[in-house]
């Protein structure tokens, strides 16, 4: 009876013991399944992220922060402003009467005086100065601000490029590895025909041959896709690799947002409203300025040089400030800022330009690739039925190995092309895209 329940005590740790194993096996495959589970990314979604990613981003940020806190400087005008002074001086002439006068003591001036104040002053109008200031100080971080975002709508092209390279990248892999199952397929069929002596080992070596050439091919794409990774991985700050899925871009456009779109006509839309406004400060500065101040303190002498004794004093007013003659500088400096908003106009109309000759390229590639993708459908039916007789031919002892490899080669490369064709003129849409602003 003992050694009857001891077996039974086996029987059921051991059961327990696969269901253990079953159990830790099935959850390291479920949580390794969630960590390499393939995510799908967009282009669009690399170019959001690159453009928060991208340290040039950050700019944006301190570049306002810059403009509130000058903000705050240009606010204090209005707010009273105070000084402490003192001064101790000795002087070597003084102030006094060379009159003698019967009965009159006129005291003489100390060489040796003394003075602390406290001078205050509060501006009351300054003819609109500090707030068209202001104004300039908050354009002009939008016109920062707007550069930015300039020089990150350049960072679209190397996403662009760094996305393509990946899509063609696969697809060549892809093509590739299809490749080679043909290959190992007809193999299996050589090496029957080799065991039963009907056929020579040279064509099984051919075959083999090819398959290693692929293989050298696809390590080298490889390769290079990893680095598309790292490059997109640096830009967008993703976490992308082999497991992530790439879908294809829209290629809807909006020809009637043309150039809308493009971050340059803003930034020249700003620079000019900039103008605009210092124009109108320098004649700002030309009206009158009118401010209230007061100074108050204790010294020797006071007011009254001819009391030697330590005494306060004090003394308030109003102050007008107006510069009447101008000497027609305000007006030369608007005439410069008109100068200055003709050359950003030129800049503007250069850009405008420049994209237009961008877009005649793109046009001209999109409708190339067009064309040659009707020419590439043709291709493979064609290719593909020399691959087939040929492999027939080659079944029955007609053809060689290296016909065959050939002819399959072609065939592959025509559709290869197909594909890459397909990928490039999505390539010169989504580049034109760009371009245009859509």
């Amino acid at each position: 009876m003992k050694k009857i329940i001891c077996h039974k005590d086996t029987k059921a740790l051991r059961n327990f013991s696969r269901e253990f194993f079953c159990l830790l096996v099935f959850s390291l495959f479920t949580i390794h399944h969630s960590k390499t589970q393939a995510q799908t990314i967009s282009l669009d979604e690399c170019y959001t992220a690159a453009a928060g990613h991208y340290p040039t981003a950050s700019q944006t940020t301190l570049y306002q922060q810059i403009a509130d806190l000058q903000s705050k400087n240009l606010q204090t005008a209005f707010l009273p402003q105070v000084q402490l002074n003192g001064q101790a001086v000795y002087q070597s002439p003084v102030v006094s009467v060379p009159i003698k006068i019967q009965g009159v003591d006129i005291p003489e001036q100390n060489h040796d005086q003394y003075k602390v104040s406290v001078d205050a002053s509060q501006l009351i109008y300054d003819g609109g100065l500090v707030k068209k200031q202001n104004e300039i100080l908050q354009l002009n971080s939008q016109v920062q601000q707007q550069q930015v975002q300039v020089d990150l709508y350049k960072v679209r092209d190397m996403v662009l490029q760094a996305y393509f390279n990946v899509l063609l990248l696969n697809q060549q892999k892809e093509i590739l590895l299809l490749q080679k199952s043909t290959f190992d397929k007809k193999l299996q069929q050589v090496n029957s025909g080799i065991k039963f002596g009907t056929v020579l080992q040279a064509q099984a070596d051919i075959i083999n041959a090819q398959k290693i050439s692929i293989d050298q091919s696809v390590i080298e794409i490889d390769a290079n896709r990893d680095a598309a990774f790292q490059i997109l991985n640096l830009l967008t700050g993703k976490q992308i690799n082999s497991n992530t899925t790439f879908s294809l871009p829209s290629t809807i456009t909006n020809d009637d947002a043309v150039h809308a779109g493009r971050p340059e006509l803003t930034l020249f839309s700003l620079q000019q409203k900039n103008l605009s406004l210092q124009s109108d400060l320098s004649h700002n500065k030309r009206l009158p300025k009118l401010s209230a101040f007061g100074q108050g303190g204790y010294g020797r002498p006071g007011y009254n040089i001819f009391d030697n004794t330590f005494q306060p004093f004090f003394t308030v007013g109003l102050k007008l400030n107006w510069n009447i003659l101008g000497w027609n500088t305000a007006n030369h400096e608007s005439e410069i800022y008109s100068l200055n908003t003709q050359i950003i106009l030129k800049q503007q109309e250069t850009f405008v330009l420049n994209t237009d000759l961008q877009s005649i390229q793109q046009n001209a590639d999109i409708a190339k690739y067009n064309k040659i993708l009707e020419y590439d459908a043709q291709l493979i039916t064609l290719r593909k039925s020399i691959a087939a007789t040929i492999e027939n031919q080659m079944e029955n002892g007609t053809a060689t190995a290296t016909d065959y490899v050939t002819e399959q080669n072609n065939a592959t490369q025509a559709e290869l092309n197909w594909k890459i064709h397909q990928l490039q003129l999505l390539q010169a849409e989504m580049k034109l895209k760009n371009t245009r602003g859509y």
